[in-house]
């Protein structure tokens, strides 16, 4: 089993407040307006860990 570091269990706490609070703000699907499932990014998070928690590379979604 692969061992987390304090980093990535922070960042993966982070990562969990961030939908939170930007799933209540933004409560519809930016597409079709049924209820926010997640916020996705614009830029993958794997690309910029600089965006990763920037509010304008995020879009709501939902399950459709």
């Amino acid at each position: 089993m692969k061992k987390v570091s304090p980093q990535g269990k922070l960042r993966k706490k982070c990562d969990k407040l961030m939908q939170q609070i930007y799933t209540k703000k933004y409560p519809k699907c930016d597409i079709c307006g049924a209820p926010t499932h997640c916020m996705h990014h614009f830029v993958e998070k794997s690309r910029s860990s600089r965006l990763r928690y920037e509010e304008e590379n995020l879009i709501p979604l939902c399950f459709k």
